[in-house]
């Protein structure tokens, strides 16, 4: 044999790990691997490496309504609800909906189930008037992770315009022979 320690060399079986989290602004982890022979003489060696664990974006579920509706009337209330995932079981999510209409709000979020859900009334008609003289509004939910990485996910409503109920009423001031009426939307 011409190199007595090549034909010692032994197979290290092989190993693995899962990183939770990537390291703040992705700095590297490093990997260290240490050998020891305890055998007369005492020999050990090491070698070293780094890797990079880069942040993953959420991922997010198609936003469901509450009883499956998608055509509203002004006034209504619409309750949402999703999920989302992340590679990493130590980020923390905030959820936000773009309710299309102008407003915005914070989802209430179930971290251990990773789920959201909100609730909104429409006031008044959505912003985008279609051709057929409805309204629509794109929800927008965004999912964003601890290292501000986001994902968004869209769905359409309709909302149209509630008919207006008017009723009238005497006034103060009214008699039999003189009724003073107010008219009210």
């Amino acid at each position: 044999r011409d190199n007595p320690a090549a034909s010692a060399m032994r197979d290290i079986p092989a190993t693995s790990h899962r990183y939770a989290n990537n390291r703040a602004m992705d700095f590297a982890y490093s990997i260290v691997v240490q050998v020891r022979d305890f055998d007369s003489p005492d020999f050990s060696g090491e070698a070293t490496a780094s890797a990079t664990v880069v942040n993953v974006k959420p991922s997010v579920a198609p936003i469901t309504i509450d009883g499956g509706a998608s055509v509203f009337l002004e006034g209504d209330t619409i309750t949402i609800r999703g999920s989302y995932d992340d590679a990493s079981p130590e980020d923390r999510h905030l959820v936000s909906v773009d309710w299309g209409d102008g407003s915005t709000s914070q989802a209430s979020v179930d971290a251990s189930s990773r789920t959201y859900s909100a609730t909104h009334r429409f006031l008044d008609n959505g912003l985008k008037l279609q051709a057929d003289g409805t309204f629509e509004a794109d929800i927008e939910v965004t999912v964003t992770d601890s290292d501000l990485a986001k994902t968004s996910i869209t769905t359409t409503v309709t909302v149209n315009n509630d008919v207006p109920l008017p009723f009238i009423e005497p006034v103060a001031g009214s008699t039999p022979a003189a009724v003073r009426l107010a008219a009210k939307v």
